[in-house]
């Protein structure tokens, strides 16, 4: 444990680095993250945890209103190193401010933020240019995905009209999936479509990185070849609100079109962490289907390093894929619906819950 937090009831909060090495090495969940929780017994006696948050390398916590002192508790993950027999994360914990530094939000657009040491508060900036979905300007950083309040889609070649959504039961069911960070999976086109984007299911809360990469076809056999892949999309500094909630990829750079009657393979790895779901069709095998499109199950790996690790099977990426036939006329809606088609049981059964432990 690094940091024990005691509270003046009888659960206290608990920081801790979830080092994934040695006797810890094959831990599924939070691994070579910080995570916060909360329990009963002074950690001296048993006691079921909460966890209440999983933090990468600039990952953020708040608590609001510590213990009813009216001060919000900060938890900042300033760094996490993993080299070396003695891994470590660097961790700050404020309780209100005590600089400027400490109130600044990164966003010139909206003043300099300050902060009163009296009260450990932070008092915002006056000047306010920032963007704002929903002030009917469609500003560079956004688009008809992020926000369609004010970037509506226009009805040309690239609006998605339809989606395929792979979510694993409501958001927030734990008991039907694991958390990994990549995500191999294909696709059958039964007409012609371009995919534009996707929103992913990401775990942990705080910005990290995104990249998607494609190929032609089927992906089996191509997951530690990365020279038979295409990188279709590099992101840092992409924020997650965490588990249960999407995570909304920007528009793609260039479309993927996919003719009728073909396969195309997607890997999606990123370092938030993404949930996946237990494949209980059986890996490779059709797991549901829209009007366009067949999902299949596929693999999920467990290094934020693309190409590396051990993958998994059958497991599936939960999911959006935002996609368009491209012989598209009509108007599409502002924002697709997320109830998945053909969801799956809510838990694996007993004989099958966990995937296997040979990686693939």
């Amino acid at each position: 444990v690094l940091i024990k937090l005691n509270t003046g009831t009888s659960t206290d909060y608990y920081a801790f680095f979830n080092r994934k090495d040695g006797a810890n090495s094959g831990t599924r969940e939070g691994g070579n993250q910080v995570l916060i929780t909360r329990a009963a017994g002074e950690g001296i006696v048993y006691s079921e945890s909460e966890l209440v948050a999983k933090l990468n390398a600039n990952g953020q916590y708040t608590i609001q209103d510590f213990d009813g002192s009216g001060i919000d508790l900060k938890f900042v993950v300033n760094a996490v190193n993993t080299g070396g027999n003695l891994g470590y994360a660097d961790v700050t914990v404020n309780a209100g401010c005590n600089s400027d530094e400490q109130c600044d939000d990164g966003l010139a657009c909206n003043g300099e933020e300050t902060c009163d040491s009296g009260t450990g508060t932070c008092i915002p900036g006056t000047l306010d240019t920032c963007p704002t979905c929903g002030d009917d300007i469609c500003e560079p950083s956004e688009d008809f995905l992020t926000c369609p309040a004010d970037c509506p889609c226009t009805g040309n070649d690239v609006c998605p009209l339809e989606h395929v959504s792979t979510f694993a039961g409501p958001f927030g069911d734990a008991a039907s999936g694991y958390e990994f960070y990549g995500n191999f999976f294909k696709i059958k086109a039964l007409q012609d479509i371009r995919v534009v984007s996707f929103k992913l299911h990401t775990v942990n809360i705080g910005t990290g990185s995104v990249k998607v990469y494609g190929k032609v076809g089927d992906f089996a056999g191509s997951d530690y070849t990365p020279g038979e892949w295409g990188l279709i999309q590099d992101l840092n500094g992409v924020s997650s609100d965490g588990f249960g909630t999407e995570t909304i990829l920007p528009g793609l750079s260039q479309p993927v079109e996919i003719p009728a009657d073909s396969f195309y393979s997607f890997y999606i790895v990123t370092s938030l962490g993404h949930y996946s779901s237990y494949g209980s069709a059986g890996f490779g095998n059709e797991f549901n289907r829209g009007d366009d499109i067949i999902f299949h199950v596929g693999y999920a790996g467990t290094s934020e390093t693309p190409f590396s690790g051990s993958n998994y099977r059958p497991l599936v990426w939960n999911g959006v894929i935002v996609y368009s036939p491209t012989d598209a006329t009509t108007t599409p809606t502002k924002e697709p619906t997320v109830n998945p088609i053909n969801n799956p049981t809510a838990s694996p059964s007993s004989s099958t819950k966990n995937p296997t432990n040979n990686p693939t």
